[in-house]
């Protein structure tokens, strides 16, 4: 039941998340200032609250999903169960921020409908500061989750692999002030993707 329940939940969790940002949330990379991010924000008010719970819950879901998956790997004192270990102490830290970084932009537009422009705007840059490296905690802890794959033999080795690799491109992004396009969408991107594979696989070797 519960690799089942990890399984759904890796599944959903990057699906509706993923969704929810792309079509609600203003694109990171377009260039945009503070002022315009909270306009756009603010343009499609209602859509992008309700966007925004679900991406927090989904999120949340994904995050706990991974975790519960990590720990069905870190039995023994193998390397393998250590770094499953810690992979999966360092992606569940990533709970908390993953509902600060949905509601901030909330907070940002009440403030601005309130009339508090400058606020929402201070709101949104304090926001971009919590962010900044949140990405290594969620790359490092991936790459250390593909590794305890690989070495527990979980899946298929190029599944443990592929998720290695994008973890890793990932963490690069984090360091490249100014990395190419390409770069984010295979690190970000990737990680999804990793995320509903190793999902229906947990689910459809329950199911067997």
């Amino acid at each position: 039941m519960k690799a089942k329940v990890s399984g759904i939940l890796m599944i959903l969790g990057p699906i509706l998340t993923m969704g929810m940002w792309i079509a609600f949330f203003p694109d990171p990379g377009s260039g945009a200032t503070v002022s315009q991010e909270l306009s756009e924000l603010m343009s499609n008010e209602t859509s992008f609250r309700i966007a925004a719970v679900i991406a927090a819950i989904a999120g949340a879901g994904m995050l706990l999903g991974i975790f519960l998956l990590s720990r069905t790997l870190n039995d023994g004192d193998s390397v393998g169960a250590l770094c499953a270990e810690i992979g999966g102490l360092l992606i569940i830290l990533m709970l908390p921020f993953m509902l600060i970084l949905q509601g901030y932009q909330v907070r940002a537009v009440e403030e601005a409908i309130a009339g508090r422009i400058d606020v929402g705007e201070g709101v949104l840059v304090a926001g971009m500061a919590i962010d900044s490296y949140l990405g290594f905690l969620f790359a490092g802890g991936y790459f250390l989750l593909g590794i305890a794959l690989i070495l527990q033999k979980r899946f298929h080795v190029v599944v443990g692999s592929l998720i290695v690799i994008v973890s890793a491109v990932a963490f690069l992004d984090e360091i490249l002030y100014d990395a190419p396009e390409i770069v984010p969408i295979v690190g970000w991107m990737g990680m999804f993707i990793m995320t509903v594979v190793m999902g229906v696989w947990t689910v459809v070797q329950k199911e067997n």
